[in-house]
């Protein structure tokens, strides 16, 4: 993978170069753990300071934006970290967001260093997962019944017609019941 150097600030505001790699889509947890990086600031904790406010907007504006993330998802995320949050509180951030960037131009910088390359949906990515499973458990059912099939048995039903099926059951019953009757007098 193409490894690029990317000049960012840190909490010293002093260009730091960190590395990233085009291609790979970053999960939210990444995504947070950068921002904080670039920033210096805990973006979880429990604060209304201005900073603070505007990286929380850059995350969920990336969350929701280019991971598509639900609000229900994004703002679960925050509370799994430890920052209460509400839905209402993410989509006013979303919303503010431009706003932000306008007045800070750190936040335009930031949200330059992440590059998405997925056109999968962040939500979608559970669904695609469950699907390839599911397609993995058929193609192994199709691969036995096509083993299956190899029997000579199978064969011979599959080419009987419709208009002879009744009674070719018929005779193949009457088969096995004699080789019950056999077996009895054995």
């Amino acid at each position: 993978m193409e490894e690029i150097e990317d000049w960012s600030i840190n909490t010293d505001k002093i260009l730091v170069p960190f590395t990233y790699y085009p291609g790979k889509d970053l999960s939210a947890i990444e995504i947070s753990k950068k921002i904080m990086r670039l920033s210096g600031l805990n973006i979880f904790e429990n604060t209304r300071k201005r900073e603070y406010i505007e990286m929380r907007a850059l995350l969920c504006y990336l969350m929701r934006d280019k991971l598509s993330m639900t609000l229900e998802k994004i703002t679960k995320f925050f509370v799994s970290q430890g920052k209460t949050m509400h839905h209402a509180t993410c989509l006013y951030l979303i919303k503010n967001y431009p706003i932000y960037k306008s007045n800070n131009n750190l936040l335009e910088k930031f949200e330059k260093t992440f590059i998405f390359s997925s056109k999968i949906p962040y939500d979608d990515i559970d669904k695609v997962n469950y699907l390839e499973n599911k397609y993995i458990d058929l193609e192994k059912k199709y691969i036995e019944l096509r083993d299956k099939l190899k029997n000579p048995l199978v064969k011979l039903v599959i080419d009987v017609e419709d208009e002879n099926l009744v009674d070719f059951i018929q005779r193949v019953k009457l088969i096995k019941s004699s080789y019950t009757w056999k077996n009895k007098t054995k």
